[in-house]
């Protein structure tokens, strides 16, 4: 004991002293300031300052303005803060025939989230429609050869790979590929969840919408306060993370009664409540 409160004391005293004789020396820092540069390319959104300043990241800016959806160009959907697929997606649908008699309609636009939806819409003026606006851009004859092939509705829930493959533009993988899907989610909620099956054109999904049909009482929903953490990171809507948060919330504050409840967990967000909603069970 006695040796080793020498050795402490020796230490105390090393800690003291020892700054005397080995001062810390300063190291001397020198700024240089630099001009102020800017990327060539228009569309960057960041800048670089001189080195006295910070650097700013900003986003896109989006302009709100009034609008004819049935007449807006893709640029002018990209200024309300579009992205380029998305504004694609409408005028896609436009092209195919497809018209907006009121602003609600834009929701029939799967890909829009609801937030974006409530942001543009107050700013929606829709003309009146002449009579000439209601004949689609392509001619009739694709639309009759179309017609030829098809002699039955598809329901989307039940129908087997090669019901799908009667439909115009779908082949032997998109009809394996909207079969794996279902599997996966369940059974569709929407007709327009088609369009989310992969690589498939959206001019496609726009020719056999008109041929497909859903029966909703097919779908197989999640129990939410039952379902373990592997199946429900099964849910192509979900995946394992959110699956991991959704049950540990579950185990801290137990059940769920309704959506109230899961939307209590913060780091979810109204995207994903809109989309997983209607797959459901509460019970």
């Amino acid at each position: 004991m006695l040796f080793l409160i020498c050795i402490l004391f020796l230490l105390f005293l090393a800690h003291v002293f020892l700054p005397l004789f080995f001062p810390k020396k300063e190291i001397p820092i020198r700024i240089e300031h630099f001009p102020v540069t800017e990327t060539a390319d228009p569309d960057s959104k960041v800048k670089a300052y001189s080195a006295n300043k910070p650097i700013y990241r900003g986003k896109p800016k989006v302009e709100l303005f009034r609008f004819d959806p049935n007449t807006l160009d893709k640029e002018g959907w990209q200024r309300l803060g579009l992205s380029s697929k998305q504004a694609q997606v409408i005028i896609n649908y436009r092209n195919k025939g497809g018209r907006f008699y009121k602003n609600e309609d834009l929701k029939k636009i799967y890909s829009l989230h609801e937030e974006k939806l409530q942001e543009i819409l107050p700013y929606a003026e829709i003309a009146e429609l002449e009579k000439s606006d209601f004949v689609a851009a392509k001619p009739n004859f694709e639309r009759k050869e179309f017609a030829k092939k098809r002699n039955r509705v598809v329901e989307i829930n039940s129908s087997d790979s090669l019901a799908f493959m009667e439909l115009h533009g779908i082949g032997p993988a998109f009809s394996r590929r909207i079969v794996r899907f279902r599997e996966a989610l369940g059974g569709f909620v929407k007709v327009e969840q088609i369009a989310e099956v992969y690589g498939l054109p959206e001019e496609t999904f726009q020719n056999i919408l008109p041929y497909l049909s859903i029966d909703t009482s097919l779908v197989k929903r999640l129990e939410i306060n039952h379902v373990n953490q592997s199946d429900l990171g099964k849910h192509p809507y979900v995946k394992y993370k959110r699956a991991q948060t959704i049950i540990n919330y579950r185990k801290q504050h137990g059940a769920f009664k309704s959506m109230a409840d899961l939307r209590k967990v913060l780091s979810l967000d109204e995207d994903f409540f809109r989309k997983i909603e209607l797959y459901l069970d509460f019970r």
